[in-house]
């Protein structure tokens, strides 16, 4: 019973990205769309692919150096199936970009030995330089937006979007003002509701402490990971200007810069791999543009279809590690019965 509540949510989110595609393909036809996907060669499919790739390598490079900042000099490789694992746990999961940071942070713990508190540093700096690029896409997309159709063609949803943007950037002005003047929030609540004194407190407080000493304006490790975080940006708008090329579009950065801000929303809501929503999301702005609604769609597909090549990678690493945990996990219980047989 416990477990259908856990999952619950997760069923009803991804239910309603199938409804959104379903309702997609009532309206579209599929031979269009099959038609338009049609137009993609396998070797523009592999320059797709590649470009994905280098993306993410650029991600692993980053994370690399901020455990490096923690003390922590982690192969490469490893640190790259740590990081597919990763990507293939939360895709299946409603909140796309934080949904495998568990994953990771078991396996770096589990299988590299790297200390909790070291964890929980890596994943949280991360996480942050990939959010604020991401919404830094974000933003420009929606600046755009409404500079292609103007304030008085947009919908009530579209303002609201847009309305939103403008509080979330507010927001994370505010965030990284704090940030960087080095104010110990955190360590302040812990006090007020006295758990600073308790391990796991001393253990946040310490976290905190690594975290604003690595966003210091000195910090050769925090410059290079805004250097590497805006390069992986670059490298994942110029795959969308290669989709739109592809496709006969010729070269548009304004309307690559949409479909990757479109990608990054889909992603920031709560639906398993933003099923129906990243669709919704490609054929909309296909439609704005007069490109037809189905050429979005097939655009989402392909997107889909580069993902998956991660996803199968990081599926097969967690497996990996799935069988080799059990196996560890049995032996151990197999010495705790000797041990216990011995005694008596």
């Amino acid at each position: 019973m416990k477990i259908m509540k856990k999952t619950l949510p997760g069923f009803i989110f991804l239910g309603i990205g199938v409804f959104l595609i379903l309702g997609l393909f009532f309206k579209i036809s599929p031979f269009q769309i099959w038609q338009s996907i049609l137009r993609f060669d396998l070797r523009e499919f592999v320059v797709l692919l590649t470009l994905t790739f280098v993306a993410i390598l650029i991600a692993v490079w980053r994370g690399k150096l901020i455990l490096k900042s923690q003390g922590e000099d982690i192969k490469f490789w490893n640190l790259f199936f740590v990081g597919t694992a990763g990507v293939a746990f939360s895709y299946l999961t409603p909140l796309v970009y934080v949904g495998g940071e568990g994953v990771k942070g078991y396996l770096l713990n589990k299988q590299f030995n790297i200390t909790w508190p070291k964890v929980a540093v890596y994943l949280t700096i991360d996480k942050l330089f990939e959010m604020t690029a991401s919404f830094l896409v974000i933003s420009a997309a929606v600046i755009a937006f409404v500079h292609r159709l103007g304030f008085p063609g947009l919908t009530k949803v579209m303002l609201t979007v847009v309305g939103l943007t403008g509080v979330i950037f507010v927001l994370f002005a505010i965030f990284y003002l704090v940030l960087f003047q080095k104010k110990r929030v955190f360590t302040k609540i812990l006090q007020t509701i006295r758990l600073d004194k308790t391990k796991v407190g001393r253990g946040l407080i310490k976290a905190e402490g690594d975290i604003l000493e690595f966003f210091d304006a000195n910090s050769s490790y925090m410059w290079k990971a805004w250097f590497l975080s805006l390069l992986r940006q670059i490298f994942q708008v110029s795959r969308h200007i290669l989709i739109l090329f592809y496709l006969g579009k010729g070269l548009h950065f304004s309307a690559s810069l949409m479909s990757l801000g479109g990608l990054y929303l889909g992603y920031s809501l709560p639906i398993p791999g933003a099923l129906g929503v990243q669709e919704a999301f490609q054929s909309i702005l296909f439609a704005i543009f007069g490109w037809g609604a189905e050429q979005g769609l097939a655009v989402s597909f392909i997107l889909r279809g580069i993902d998956m090549f991660t996803v199968t990678v990081g599926v097969m690493v967690l497996f990996r590690y799935g069988i080799k945990f059990m196996a560890r996990t049995t032996l151990e219980l197999i010495e705790k019965a000797k041990w216990g047989t011995r005694s008596n």
